[in-house]
């Protein structure tokens, strides 16, 4: 649609620099996940809540799993929306969508790969466990089906960095990947 309509041309005639259109588009993005989330959590606080489980303990798994949902999501949007340069909306999501597939699910495989007999299937294993986005940390579904409550201050504050430092990270590739496009 910004190709379609020339909406980045538009903005960078009245001295929107492409920094700024990518943050205000990542924005957008966030701000639809953070409702997204908090709304779900929301539900969940109402409707979900065992009867003998705490009600503030329930509330803070809710909140942090939300928390963390957002901030893993946030690398997944600023991805998207920097491929979108490149490819069309169709693709960009689906690289979006297999990079949470894997960053949830199939870091597992590789961790079960790393872990076997292989020699080179095991080097290869480190590598992409070393450099793979573990997104599967944000998972809250155990916590809220086996009533585990909310983590504790430090390791919430370790996976809060270390969403921290990859939404960072993913941001300044996507930041990089974010060039104007004539096209």
């Amino acid at each position: 649609m910004q190709r379609r309509d020339r909406l980045r041309e538009f903005w960078k005639s009245l001295g929107v620099s492409d920094f700024k259109y990518f943050c205000a588009l990542f924005a957008i993005a966030n701000l639809l996940n953070v409702a997204l989330f908090l709304c779900a959590a929301i539900l969940s606080v109402i409707v979900g809540k065992a009867p003998d489980f705490p009600l503030m303990e329930w509330m803070a798994v809710n909140l942090q799993g939300a928390f963390f949902a957002v901030l893993s999501q946030s690398l997944i949007s600023a991805l998207i929306i920097a491929l979108t340069n490149y490819l069309d909306a169709a693709p960009s999501f689906t690289c979006g969508f297999l990079l949470n597939l894997y960053g949830m699910y199939g870091i597992e495989v590789v961790d079960m790969a790393r872990r076997g007999s292989n020699r080179e299937f095991a080097i290869l294993g480190d590598l992409l466990w070393s450099i793979g986005p573990h997104l599967h940390f944000a998972d809250f579904t155990s916590r809220l089906i086996f009533f585990w409550g909310a983590l504790p201050l430090t390791p919430f504050l370790n996976a809060s960095m270390y969403f921290g430092g990859i939404l960072l990270f993913g941001g300044l590739v996507a930041v990089r990947l974010w060039r104007y496009r004539n096209s």
